[in-house]
């Protein structure tokens, strides 16, 4: 358990329907923070997301989560399952490391499970990683995952955790995450109920005719910041956003689950060419599943 001088956020994303066609594993993943004594959020939007801005937005997230002020944050995918006798986090706590990582079947860390050290080196981290969305990397993997294989795969304080905390190749690993992930082995032995196939179906459908799942890599910024937006549960959202023509707009978006406005607070124009300079995020996280204590947290 964790004691009261450590708060511990672990969140997941369940967009695209993904809640429901994981519905096991985001009942694991509750379980466990219950059990542990973690805060745990679900994030959810009521709009299809493209595949690109759903595989990113964890980024800001966990920075936000940061800056909000929780020790450690802990990022799982939708379709991870976490196994009842999976230890705590802090088992794993390594003096100096402040990214905790698994390798996947691609030989390369896998961002679907990320443990992190509350520390200014680690948010500047993710913050180079985030302002390199709309850039190329060497790197033969898609989403957020190639840049954080570029950026963090070699960076001293990585540390590298052993298969069991993100299964996505061993089927016969007796391991305490397994992670059914698109593309690989795992993905094909995940068993759904009849209310996930239901939704596998729909969402299948709905990729058939979506031809803007993946986007070019100078829209991912873009992309991001318009899913921020329209994140659930209720979030106040502010995002600096700098396109090639210097031109800068902060919005916020104020919403519930009835209402949901954005304003354009003003607009100036600026030289920095970063593409994606700011953004101010707050996170609700209601232990209880009502409604939390709103606080903006930026970076």
């Amino acid at each position: 358990m964790v004691g009261k001088e450590t708060k511990v956020l672990m969140f997941s994303l369940g967009l695209n329907h993904y809640q429901q066609m994981y519905q096991r594993c985001i009942n694991s993943h509750r379980h466990y923070a219950k059990t542990q004594g973690y805060d745990y959020q679900l994030f959810n939007s009521n709009r299809q997301a493209s595949i690109t801005a759903s595989a990113w937005v964890k980024i800001p997230l966990i920075l936000a989560a940061l800056n909000q002020g929780y020790d450690r944050v802990f990022y799982i995918d939708a379709d991870c399952e976490i196994k009842v006798d999976t230890p705590a986090i802090e088992s794993l706590i390594v003096p100096g490391k402040l990214l905790y990582m698994s390798q996947g079947f691609s030989g390369h860390i896998n961002s679907g499970v990320m443990i992190v050290h509350n520390d200014e080196r680690v948010k500047a981290l993710f913050e180079r990683i985030l302002a390199s969305c709309n850039q190329d990397v060497p790197s033969s993997d898609w989403g957020e995952n190639g840049h954080m294989i570029h950026f963090a795969e070699h960076w001293a304080h990585l540390q590298l955790l052993d298969s069991r905390w993100n299964n996505n190749a061993q089927p016969a690993l007796p391991d305490y995450i397994r992670h059914f992930s698109a593309g690989g082995p795992m993905r094909p032995l995940y068993q759904p109920n009849w209310s996930e196939r239901s939704f596998r179906l729909m969402q299948s459908v709905r990729n058939r005719f979506n031809f803007r799942k993946y986007l070019a890599r100078q829209h991912t910024a873009v992309a991001i910041q318009n899913l921020l937006l329209q994140l659930r549960p209720a979030i106040l959202c502010a995002v600096k956003f700098s396109e090639q023509t210097s031109h800068h707009s902060w919005l916020t978006a104020e919403k519930n689950r009835k209402l949901h406005h954005v304003k354009y607070i003003s607009s100036k124009t600026n030289n920095n060419s970063s593409s994606l300079a700011r953004v101010a995020i707050n996170l609700q996280i209601p232990s209880d599943g009502g409604v939390g204590n709103h606080q903006t947290v930026c970076f």
